[in-house]
């Protein structure tokens, strides 16, 4: 994908969704789309043409879409939240690596991806203790 003022109005439109929709990860869908670095670097710089084209669409959805998704939770909570999960997960498995430059660099990834999984895990007990009362 080539970066222009419509991908990056879609970009806005994905951090949107990413703002008003619970779960939703934008960045990896941009990622995926090899957007982000571009958007970034335009952003970090305050571009004005990165920020005319981004802001748009990011204002729009929001405005848009904010009291249909939160009715849409309300109404159909199972099939939402499917939904977001099925989009989470194939947005994370196109920008997953599958070459590696040796058996170290893969080691090393799987020891990163075992970490971060181990550390949500005991990060998700530690909430669940933490909101007990008398805790």
């Amino acid at each position: 994908v080539t970066p222009n003022f419509w991908w990056y109005n879609f970009c806005g439109v994905l951090w949107g969704m990413g703002i008003i929709i619970p779960g939703f990860t934008s960045s990896s869908i941009i990622m995926a789309l090899d957007l982000y670095q571009p958007l970034m670097d335009g952003l970090s710089r305050m571009d004005v043409r990165v920020l005319a084209s981004t802001l748009p669409g990011m204002l729009v959805t929001i405005a848009l879409l904010a009291r249909l998704v939160s009715w849409f939770f309300r109404r159909f909570y199972a099939l939402a939240f499917h939904g977001i999960l099925g989009i989470v997960t194939a947005s994370t498995l196109v920008i997953v690596p599958t070459s590696y430059t040796g058996a170290g660099e893969a080691a090393v990834a799987a020891g990163c991806c075992v970490g971060g999984f181990l550390l949500a895990y005991f990060l998700g007990r530690l909430d669940k203790r933490v909101g007990q009362p008398g805790a």
